[in-house]
């Protein structure tokens, strides 16, 4: 159960090849899936992308590129429920 949190897609293929279902990718940069929304499809775990509004994704549940909209409270969360973090910059 591991966080993986995306900057950019420089290293998304190492990234893509150890996410597991029970993982969660965070994308940094809604820019990052809008450029290429095809390398973000049929993975296996949930992905995320952090809002660039500071408004709970309650709020406004909205989907970028099959991506649920977070805000950067529910990323703490999110950080919180993995016990594991990884940056891919």
């Amino acid at each position: 159960m591991m966080l993986h949190m995306v900057h950019s897609t420089q290293h998304f293929d190492e990234c893509r090849a150890l996410l597991e279902a029970s993982d969660t990718l965070l994308v940094m940069d809604p820019g990052v899936i809008e450029g290429e929304p095809e390398r973000f499809a049929d993975l296996p775990c949930p992905v995320c992308v952090l809002s660039e509004h500071s408004t709970p994704a309650a709020d406004a549940p909205v989907e970028a590129g099959g991506a649920r909209q977070i805000s950067i409270a529910d990323w703490v969360q999110l950080t919180c429920h993995h016990p594991h973090n990884m940056v891919w910059a």
